[in-house]
C-alpha cells in the first residue's frame, strides 16, 4: 500500500450538471480580470462566440488548447474557424494531439474540470445539449504549474 496522500481542497463545488456547470463557469468568465487557460479536446464556433461574448469586454489573456485533430474537424467535432477567431481576439490557439482534458483555469484561481468541450452541445448552447457534468474547485499551486506545464508543451 501507498504512503501517497492525496490532497483535496474542500473548496469545491457539488457535482454540476450540463446547465449548472455552464451557468458557473459563465459566472466566473464575467468576472476573469487577468487569464484565461482553456482545455478542450473539441472545439466549435458557437462555444467560441460564447466565450468572446463572456470576456470580449475586458483584455484578458485567453489560451485554448484543444486536440484539433485533421480528422476531428472533418468529421465537424471542432471548428476549422475557431483558429480564427481566437486570433482576432488575440487569443493563444494552441494543439496537443493526445488531449482529452477538459478544463478551465480562470485568474490563476478557479479550476472547472468536467466532461463539456467547448462546443455548444458540450456547454448547453443548443436545444438538445449533451449530459454532462463537472465541479468547480479551488485552484492550488500544484494544478496551477500543471496547466502551465501542457501550455508550455
Amino acid at each position: 500500500m501507498s504512503d501517497y496522500q492525496y490532497p483535496l481542497s474542500t473548496g469545491r463545488s457539488n457535482i454540476l450538471g450540463t446547465e449548472a456547470f455552464r451557468n458557473l463557469l459563465g459566472q466566473s468568465l464575467d468576472k476573469a480580470k487577468e487569464q484565461i487557460i482553456i482545455l478542450s479536446a473539441f472545439v466549435k464556433i458557437k462555444g467560441i462566440n460564447w466565450l468572446v461574448d463572456k470576456i470580449s469586454k475586458e483584455k484578458i489573456s485567453c489560451t485554448i488548447i484543444s486536440k484539433w485533430d485533421h480528422s476531428d474537424i472533418a468529421q465537424g467535432a471542432s471548428d476549422l474557424e475557431c483558429y480564427e477567431i481566437c486570433k482576432q481576439e488575440g487569443w493563444q490557439f494552441k494543439v496537443l494531439k493526445n488531449l482529452h482534458a477538459k478544463i478551465m483555469l480562470i485568474d490563476k484561481k478557479e479550476l472547472f474540470i468536467g466532461s463539456p468541450n467547448l462546443t455548444a452541445k458540450g456547454m448547453s448552447l443548443t436545444p438538445v445539449p449533451n449530459k454532462e457534468m463537472g465541479v468547480k474547485l479551488e485552484a492550488n499551486e500544484d494544478d496551477i504549474r500543471i496547466i502551465n506545464n501542457l501550455v508550455d508543451e
